[in-house]
């Protein structure tokens, strides 16, 4: 306290506004007592700055003017802090709450962790490790830091890494163009079709379970699980599979039911992710809302809007279970495209699928969405076992064997394996057990263990797709 004692006559002298700060252990009143003694004892104790810290809430319930409402907002619903202000701010409130009021002033309280360096150490001025947050936001956005923070666990600490925050920007990039691009398409919206596309049905369902985890995750103050759970269905689910499996019926020009189906279920789809992702990212979801919800939503602010609700019509735990085969194939076929260097929408001549019963049912479903979505020109779907007959069209020498062995006459013996008639070298070796051969003069006698293996083809030129889906074969003509 800015406090002397007069040793002389006990008089209290306290310091001048103006000159403040003031510590009366190192500074002296700059006038004598008002007996003219200036022998003083100055005040050795500190003030509990948490005195007033720990009113907190009772301060809070003075600006509401009305009594009723005073009485609803006390005890609060919930109190936020970090860690290691346990013992300061929320012990002292409790007792103060106690004190005053004999009860306790919030109904939960959710403890979070701080933000340490990126050595993982607490950050400190002193240590000169204190990265400012308007500097990060100047370089990341303020959303991007935002959904950095909010990925942590409540009570555990989180260490600055810029790649985190690299991966934050790249997520709102992502939200951004898938935006756009279902923005570029709605201006076709019309409302709800009469009949469901079966993929329109799994990503809603996904949608609206989302919905549900979120809810329930926040109701229990875990927001990193929301964060995470939000992030991964609109990555994965909406952007990676549902965008790209939609595309080839929003841009048909033919105003099909498939259609309206489709256009219904990305206005609801991209809708709930903007308001399920707005307590994290609030800036850059209020521009996509304002852009083109704004003028169709009764709330021109996304950040007034209602919290979705879950629409127990759109769950359905079967369609989400049956689609998930369809999604899977289609990535592996995109996969299939990418690993030959073919674009997405290059056609493919003719694919015949072999699957058991139950599975051709479920892809009969989403056959359309198949064909469409990987420009399948003939599809088939059948319970027949595939016909594939193959040709060896290579011979793969051992050159760990060839080499000690045969040494500079290696290279001949290559060439010749190169040249061969592949399938009946490797059929008279399989009978014979090792050929005879002449190479520019020389004679060589070649064995299966000189043969690492051959190279096989499918007669007609159909390439094996290799699923992971049980029971499932696929055979593709490109």
């Amino acid at each position: 306290f800015p406090v002397w004692y007069c040793r002389d006559c006990g008089e209290i002298k306290l310091a001048e506004l103006a000159d403040l700060p003031v510590d009366p252990l190192s500074n002296r009143p700059p006038s004598p007592c008002k007996c003219g003694s200036t022998n003083f004892e100055p005040e050795k104790d500190v003030l509990d700055t948490w005195a007033t810290s720990s009113l907190t809430p009772d301060i809070a319930i003075e600006l509401i003017e009305d009594k009723d409402m005073r009485e609803k907002l006390y005890p609060m619903s919930m109190r936020p802090q970090a860690h290691d202000i346990i013992s300061f701010w929320l012990f002292n409130t409790v007792v103060k709450a106690y004190s005053h009021h004999n009860s306790i002033p919030w109904k939960d309280i959710i403890i979070s962790g701080w933000a340490l360096d990126p050595k993982g150490k607490k950050m400190s001025k002193s240590k000169g490790n204190i990265i400012e947050p308007q500097i990060v936001i100047e370089k990341y956005s303020a959303d991007a830091l935002r959904l950095w923070a909010s990925g942590n666990k409540l009570g555990e600490d989180l260490s600055f890494q810029g790649k985190d925050l690299v991966t934050a920007q790249r997520f709102l990039t992502k939200l951004w163009n898938a935006s756009k691009f279902a923005i570029m398409h709605l201006k076709d919206y019309n409302g709800k079709p009469e009949e469901f596309n079966f993929i329109d049905m799994w990503v809603l369902s996904k949608c609206y379970r989302t919905v549900k985890q979120a809810t329930d995750y926040f109701e229990e103050y875990k927001y990193s699980k929301v964060r995470k759970a939000v992030t991964e269905f609109f990555l994965k689910d909406f952007c990676d599979s549902y965008l790209e499996m939609v595309k080839y019926r929003l841009y048909s020009s033919e105003n099909s039911d498939e259609k309206t189906s489709a256009l219904y279920t990305l206005y609801i789809v991209l809708l709930t992710s903007l308001k399920l992702l707005a307590p994290f990212i609030p800036h850059i979801t209020e521009e996509i809302y304002y852009t083109y919800f704004a003028l169709r939503e009764p709330q021109k602010s996304i950040n007034i809007d209602t919290w979705p609700e879950v629409r127990q019509d759109f769950v359905n735990h079967d369609v989400e279970r049956d689609a998930e085969i369809a999604v899977k194939l289609t990535g592996e076929f995109r996969r299939f495209k990418a690993e030959r260097r073919l674009a997405l929408n290059h056609p493919i001549k003719r694919v015949v699928i072999s699957c058991p019963e139950h599975l051709k049912d479920i892809l009969t479903k989403a056959e359309k969405d198949i064909a469409g979505t990987l420009v399948i020109q003939k599809l088939k779907i059948t319970t027949e076992p595939l016909k594939i007959e193959e040709k060896i069209t290579e011979i793969v020498p051992d050159f760990s064997v060839l080499g000690p062995e045969f040494k500079g006459d290696v290279k001949m013996i290559v060439n010749y394996l190169k040249g061969c008639d592949a399938e009946v070298f490797a059929r008279e070796l399989l009978d014979k057990g090792e050929i005879n051969i002449e190479v520019e003069g020389k004679k060589f006698t070649l064995g299966k263990g000189h043969i690492k293996g051959v190279k096989k083809e499918i007669k007609g030129g159909g390439k094996v797709l290799n699923s992971t889906i049980a029971g499932l074969n696929v055979l593709v003509e490109i």
